[in-house]
């Protein structure tokens, strides 16, 4: 039979069992942080009203912009570095640098070059165009979402001399959202190896009846 002071007992026993159990629901409760952004996508915003334009410069070079580079053979984007040569010549495209794989490896093959930027589905219907020149040590290809844009041009090898600046003008696919990749794949036939690129993307935003209204009720 349970006495007083056995069921006193009992129940003084019990509480550590509860503030314990309390705990565990109360950090059961607790929401996780959110997402760290990620730092290596370059965010294009939407326009804030209809027949807006708005730039995004994603140039190699930039602050703020990532650029991250595989080379021959590899599997793994690495980083880049701000690089300099003799023959490369910075004067061509103001505002842009020259960047080479860290290391500055003198490889032969071909070192692919990407920046990625976020094309986040917007109220307002928009046209987005990438644009831009560049130079490549030894010649380049540019590409957007894996589809061939254009290639060095000039005389062949030599795509990092003025006379093989290259330009580019390309219209993304209506209704593109979501991560959108810009890659310059440059050729090296040995020695050092770079590219410098001006790349500009530009949302252009459509008329009135372009813009996305949610359906009656």
């Amino acid at each position: 039979m349970m006495t007083k002071f056995s069921a006193r007992r009992l129940a003084m026993s019990m509480v550590p069992a509860l503030f314990v159990a309390s705990s565990a629901l109360a950090q059961v409760a607790v929401p996780p942080p959110p997402p760290r952004p990620d730092r290596t996508v370059t965010t294009v915003p939407c326009c804030r009203c209809i027949g807006e334009s708005n730039r995004t410069v994603v140039s190699t070079g930039t602050a703020g912009v990532v650029w991250t580079v595989t080379g021959p053979g590899g599997n793994t984007p690495g980083g880049t570095v701000a690089a300099s040569n003799q023959a490369w010549t910075t004067s061509v495209i103001p505002g842009a640098g020259w960047i080479s794989p860290v290391g500055s490896p003198t490889t032969v093959g071909t070192f692919n070059y990407q920046t990625r930027i976020d094309l986040r589905n917007c109220a307002i219907a928009s046209t987005v165009t990438i644009s831009g020149r560049f130079l490549a040590d030894n010649r380049g290809t540019l590409f957007v979402n894996g589809r061939e844009v254009v290639s060095s041009a000039g005389t062949p090898n030599y795509g990092f001399l003025p006379g093989s600046l290259t330009s580019f003008n390309y219209t993304l696919p209506a209704g593109t959202t979501g991560i959108a990749t810009i890659e310059l794949r440059a050729q090296n036939i040995g020695g050092p190896t770079g590219i410098q690129a001006e790349v500009i993307v530009t949302r252009t935003c459509g008329s009135e009846r372009d813009l996305e209204l949610p359906p009656r009720r």
